[in-house]
């Protein structure tokens, strides 16, 4: 799942000739040529990622974190907490 806003408008926020190319955290981004496009799809599509999802009180989701935490490397520490969170 994608949350923000790619935008191929060379003016999407036309201020007086003024607007933005990215928000701070790149929740907007402007894309300003069809390379730029393409290199964005192709690193958004050749990352490993995981997707999670959970209805989980903040008692439940601290103990599958803590939990998750007992393993010893970051990998590990995430195929625990994607187990836990996914039962």
């Amino acid at each position: 799942m994608i949350q923000g806003f790619w935008s191929i408008n060379p003016k999407p926020l036309d201020n007086n000739g003024q607007n933005i190319k990215s928000t701070e955290h790149r929740g907007f981004i402007r894309f300003d040529s069809i390379q730029e496009l393409y290199n964005a799809f192709d690193k958004l599509l050749n990352k490993d990622m995981e997707f999670f999802s959970s209805m989980k009180t903040k008692k439940e989701l601290g103990q599958i974190i803590e939990i998750a935490n007992r393993e010893a490397t970051y990998e590990q520490k995430a195929e625990k907490f994607l187990k836990l969170i996914r039962e």
